[in-house]
């Protein structure tokens, strides 16, 4: 009969000497689990990790509820999946990016980051000044390896004063 860590007790002597890394860092492992992979459909994963998946491929569909006064609720989905609220796989959130006047923007380049939302629905809050105004919204997926994705159509609603 062994002690905790005997043969045939759990993983603890195993996890204690590396699992059998040869002291290889995480990215070492799945850059060999990638090798591994041969190319055939989904990398073999390695200790619940995957290869990063690369800059997101859709855009994020994006609808403004008004109804408060100084403030839009901002209700943001996949367009791969427009009834699911769940980001793309690889996905960290959403870059809102707003322009509070007329005329709307012609590009992104006329727009102020708001925030980048994790999870949806996403409030904004104005100041009195802008009630009447026009808010135009834009947003994007941003992935967990920073990278961007394409922009969303223009999304517009008054600020309630």
């Amino acid at each position: 009969m062994g002690g905790i860590d005997g043969p045939g007790r759990g993983t603890g002597n195993r996890e204690r000497r590396g699992g059998g890394t040869k002291g290889r860092p995480v990215r070492g492992r799945l850059d060999a689990a990638v090798r591994r992979g041969g190319g055939q459909g989904r990398p073999r994963r390695i200790r619940g990790e995957y290869p990063p998946a690369g800059p997101p491929a859709t855009r994020p569909l994006v609808r403004v509820d008004s109804g408060r006064r100084l403030r839009h609720t901002l209700h943001f989905a996949d367009e791969a999946t427009p009834t699911r609220r769940a980001k793309p796989s690889g996905v960290m959130g959403a870059e809102i990016w707003v322009r509070v006047g007329e005329p709307p923007p012609s590009g992104p380049s006329e727009l102020t980051f708001l925030s980048l939302a994790t999870r949806t629905p996403h409030v904004a809050e104005f100041p009195g000044e802008h009630g009447g105004k026009t808010a135009h919204y834009m947003l994007r997926w941003i992935a967990t390896t920073g990278e961007k994705g394409p922009w969303s159509e223009t999304a517009s609603a008054t600020i309630g004063a």
